[in-house]
């Protein structure tokens, strides 16, 4: 949950970014982003990143086949107040399925973002997501125990060079599409990543074959089988979510067994899709 801030600090916070209504946690996510009427409150993840995507994002056009979310100015000019930011909520909810139109909404979103330039912090991250990220993709050693290695190593002895252009991405799109009647599809939750636009949709591919018990191979591969080096880019995606487990348990937010466990839906996800 959100430690030390008390209800009466989120509703000044949410009345420092123009909103009176009081904060609401919602679902998902790490527990820690709440709705106050018309806008969304939680913790800026780091000052430099968090200001880079108000900035970034405010400077984004309207897209007819998306919607995207846009950062909210505090009544004091900033864009973050109390380590908080804020941003503008859209209606809508997660589909556990809803493949194509996840792939459509990731193509629309990377059209709209592939000019924007590499920020510094993207290399410098030390979350277990950034660093697993950088794993998977061979830019820094890999170090876990032997009681780990033995579920990727087939995995890493299958990975050939790609030549595929880098653009920012959202890293982790999965989750993040929101739907509504009547409505484009909306993508919330940006995750930067500077990584070929291929490699989101490889993320919603692995997590569909390990999270989505009703989604058979035939059926993902159909959506996601015609992109560019999709089964290398899908081996770096499971590789990825493995090693994000595997420093959760560094880090000591998950124990050895549940990281195993995740790990090891990711790796038979893989071996399933391209056996």
């Amino acid at each position: 949950m959100l430690g030390t801030k008390s209800a009466t600090n989120l509703k000044v916070i949410a009345e420092a970014f123009g909103s009176n209504d009081t904060p609401v946690l919602l679902k998902g996510g790490q527990g820690t982003t709440f709705r106050a009427g018309t806008i969304v409150i939680k913790p800026a993840d780091g000052i430099e990143e968090a200001a880079w995507l108000a900035t970034t994002f405010d400077g984004i056009p309207a897209s007819a086949e998306i919607r995207i979310p846009k950062p909210v100015l505090s009544v004091h000019g900033n864009w973050i107040e109390d380590r908080f930011v804020a941003w503008s909520f859209i209606e809508g909810e997660p589909s556990a399925s809803a493949y194509r139109e996840k792939s459509d909404a990731c193509d629309a979103y990377h059209r709209l973002v592939r000019r924007i330039a590499k920020p510094d912090f993207i290399g410098t991250r030390t979350d277990p997501w950034s660093v697993a990220d950088r794993k998977a993709w061979g830019e820094e050693r890999i170090d876990y125990k032997s009681g780990f290695a033995h579920l990727y190593r087939d995995l890493l002895s299958s990975l050939e060079d790609l030549s595929l252009p880098n653009q920012i991405i959202h890293g982790d799109f999965s989750g993040n599409v929101l739907f509504a009647s009547e409505l484009p599809p909306a993508v919330i939750d940006f995750s930067p990543y500077w990584r070929p636009a291929g490699f989101s949709q490889a993320v919603i591919l692995i997590d569909g074959a390990a999270l989505d018990e009703n989604a058979t191979s035939s059926e993902l591969l159909n959506v996601f089988g015609s992109i560019e080096h999709i089964e290398q880019l899908t081996l770096r995606a499971a590789l990825r979510r493995m090693f994000e487990q595997f420093e959760h348990n560094r880090m000591q937010r998950a124990n050895k067994t549940e990281a195993l466990q995740v790990a090891e839906s990711y790796r038979a996800a893989c071996k399933r899709l391209f056996s």
